[in-house]
């Protein structure tokens, strides 16, 4: 029977990839990362807070705050890419932490917002004959 032939394999594939300790060692390696990420989180969850006060109260945000949410935005990313196995390479603190590079932030100078021009009557009647 085929059928019986193809449960086998599959059954001996399974039991090879069960005693794979490789496999093993990342599960718990991406235990450790999912309490590393949750906690990363919430510590940018209260930079984002303090940014947005600060920012409230002087009108601006320092370089080095930035820079801060910025290098912790990327290792969530780096987390996110390890648990999902898009990467085998691990984060921080096995590879080097990751650098920041903020972009320009939102200013209230660099958001002007234009209005667009409405069709005047004499353009919109311009191909209609009087």
């Amino acid at each position: 029977m085929p059928n019986n032939e193809n449960r086998n394999e599959d059954w001996n594939a399974l039991k090879t990839r069960l005693k794979d300790s490789s496999l093993w060692q990342r599960a718990l390696f991406m235990l450790l990362f999912s309490v590393f990420v949750m906690m990363a989180q919430s510590i940018l969850g209260m930079v984002i807070m303090a940014l947005f006060l600060i920012r409230l109260f002087s009108g601006q945000i320092p370089e080095s705050f930035l820079k801060m949410a910025a290098s912790l935005s990327r290792y969530i990313y780096q987390i996110y890419r390890y648990l999902t196995f898009n990467t085998e390479k691990q984060p921080f603190p096995f590879s080097a932490w990751p650098a920041a590079e903020p972009d320009k932030p939102a200013t209230q100078t660099n958001q002007v917002q234009t209005t667009p021009k409405l069709p005047t009557e004499s353009s919109v009647n311009k191909d209609t004959p009087e």
